[in-house]
Parts: structure tokens; sequence; C-alpha cells
């Protein structure tokens, strides 16, 4: 069950957060969140660090 509002996650990760905009996107159109309660646009922008910082970590480990 996907229940966020996208538009108002654009909005703040955008104000916010512009260096994870694009990956925001490409999470949001990849995937399907199942979760049972309402994902909030700090949340999406937590969710976002956490996947960039794993990124930086993942790609450091290879080099």
């Amino acid at each position: 069950m996907k229940n966020t509002n996208h538009n108002k996650n654009l909005d703040y990760i955008y104000d916010n957060h512009p260096d994870l905009l694009d990956s925001y996107i490409d999470v949001y159109e990849n995937s399907i969140f199942a979760v049972d309660y309402e994902i909030s646009p700090e949340d999406m922008a937590d969710i976002m660090q956490m996947i960039e910082a794993f990124k930086i970590d993942k790609f450091r480990s290879l080099n």
C-alpha cells in the first residue's frame, strides 16, 4: 500500500534537500512503499539520505 503525498514530498525535498531530488524521483518511480502509515516529507528526506549514505559506503568499499 503506497500512502504518501508525492507532490508534498517533492516540494519539501526540492526546498530543503535539492541534492536528493533526483534520487527521490528514482526511488519513487521504481518502487512501491509498503507501509501502513503515511510517509511524511521529512521521513522521505531521511530515507533518501540513508540511501545516499549507503551508496557512498558501497562505492568506497569497491574502490
